[in-house]
């Protein structure tokens, strides 16, 4: 909505574009003492001082009208931005100040409007509620006279009663008694309540927690499976160590077959030395050698014959912590559905807990009616004495 239009719907000063466009001093100084009199200010003392005799006191009155209405500007516009309204703003407006002047000052009103008929409406209704609140005091207090005449007035006759008839006054007393104890019992009883609700409602706490930790079927069914799992990958390792073992078995026998071999070529070369007592020595490096490339081989086979054996050893190990970890999953497993047959167990026993003392509760409220019906037939007993 144009500004125009804003300021003409909320003042009586009506406006125009043109005027902004070309701002005036007497139009700046009429807009602004409209603006102040929304504000309760009584502008009537600053036009007499402005159309004062004295120049000198029409100055000192514009002055003091731009430091009013430059309270207004500074709370109105960016704190991070230093604006002032001087005394030349208003005797020589621009259009640039003045628009901006203008469109602060207008913001800063609706917004004044606006929350203060919000404290208006609330304070309306903080003042009603006194009224009925005061209302109701007033009521009250006039209830509590009424009280305290009606209760002299039963006082002083049963007083009068009394003296007219002792055997009425000890049955009074007795029953006065009787009352006190009765109030005392149903004090007890009342924190005998409250104790056991307050059991109860644990007891639900506790019982709630353990049927969140109880597995569903499906869970354990689950585990049976995984169980049943384990077992057959430590079946299948065990075979495995088996097959394992049986190739160790063969590599040795293999190893036992070529040791004759390895031991009669020993035999024919220590065979061969001795039938040449004179050789060359040409000849001699090339047995040499060849006796060099023997021993070499020798050397690798018994290497993989430790590798073998290396390998074996650790297949067996291999299946030992296996099989350690195949126990303890399942020691693991059963000592976890133990421990949830516990819990059922004691969740069965505290749910007969919490019944037994839900009966208490019903007994104890039983009680209390049974109380109360005694007291309320006193209190007849005690009128219908007072009356006769």
């Amino acid at each position: 909505m144009n500004e125009v239009m804003v300021w003409n719907d909320c003042f009586s000063y009506k406006i125009k574009d043109s005027d902004l466009k070309k701002p005036t001093e007497e139009f700046v100084t009429t807009l602004l003492l409209s603006y102040l009199k929304e504000f309760d200010y009584d502008v009537n003392i600053i036009k007499n001082f402005m159309a004062h005799e004295l120049k000198e006191e029409q100055i000192i009155m514009k002055i003091r009208f731009c430091s009013i209405i430059n309270k207004f500007y500074k709370i109105s516009s960016d704190k991070n931005v230093f604006l002032q309204f001087q005394y030349y703003d208003l005797i020589n407006p621009s259009q640039k100040k003045i628009q901006h002047i203008f469109t602060n000052l207008l913001n800063y009103y609706l917004w004044y409007a606006q929350t203060k008929s919000k404290i208006l409406d609330r304070a309306e209704n903080i003042l009603k509620d006194r009224d009925d609140l005061m209302k109701q005091l007033k009521k009250l207090k006039n209830e509590k006279e009424s009280i305290k005449v009606y209760s002299k007035n039963i006082h002083e006759d049963i007083n009068l009663k009394t003296k007219k008839n002792p055997e009425l006054a000890e049955k009074i007393e007795f029953l006065k008694n009787q009352i006190s104890s009765l109030d005392k019992r149903n004090l007890l009883l009342q924190k005998s309540k409250k104790y056991c609700e307050e059991n109860i409602t644990q007891s639900k706490s506790k019982y709630k927690d353990l049927e969140e930790k109880v597995i569903s079927d499906d869970e354990f069914i689950n585990l049976l499976h995984k169980e049943n799992s384990l077992e057959d990958e430590l079946k299948e390792l065990c075979s495995n160590s088996e097959l394992e073992t049986n190739n160790k078995k063969m590599r040795l026998q293999r190893i036992h077959e070529m040791e004759p071999l390895v031991s009669g070529i020993g035999h024919i070369l220590k065979k061969t030395l001795d039938s040449f007592d004179v050789t060359s020595d040409k000849q001699m490096k090339r047995d040499h050698d060849e006796l060099k490339k023997k021993k070499k081989h020798k050397t690798i086979i018994q290497r993989q014959i430790e590798e073998a054996i290396a390998n074996i050893d650790e297949l067996h190990v291999l299946r030992e912590i296996q099989g350690k970890e195949y126990k303890y999953k399942k020691n693991h497993f059963c000592k976890f559905l133990l421990e949830t047959q516990e819990e059922l167990d004691l969740k069965i026993k505290e749910s007969s807990t919490i019944e037994n003392m839900i009966q208490n509760a019903v007994n104890c409220l039983k009680k209390e009616e049974e109380l109360d019906t005694f007291l309320t037939s006193s209190v007849e007993i005690i009128k219908y004495a007072q009356i006769s």
